[in-house]
């Protein structure tokens, strides 16, 4: 898949919360958004929650935002925009 115009790819190894903080912070974000699986409390603390690792480097404000379950998806028409055709 291709970037966008304005995006970049880029890989880079070690524990996600950190690289992607570091990341963040290379390029001056204002803040960080990022998805969680939604595995719930129990799983989450076993294996560990990369968004709450980043929260709590707390270098910058983190959006969570939730995945969608499949129900919601099928629910949802799709969303057209008249300007953008």
């Amino acid at each position: 898949m291709a970037p966008r115009e304005g995006a970049e790819i880029r890989i880079e190894l070690g524990d996600a919360a950190s690289v992607l903080d570091r990341s963040a912070a290379d390029e001056r974000a204002a803040l960080i958004v990022v998805g969680t699986h939604g595995r719930g409390r129990l799983a989450s603390a076993l294996v560990g929650s990369t968004s709450a690792r980043l929260a709590a480097l707390g270098s910058r404000p983190v959006v969570v935002v939730p995945q969608a379950s499949h129900s919601e998806v099928q629910a949802t028409p799709p969303r057209v925009s008249l300007g953008q055709l």
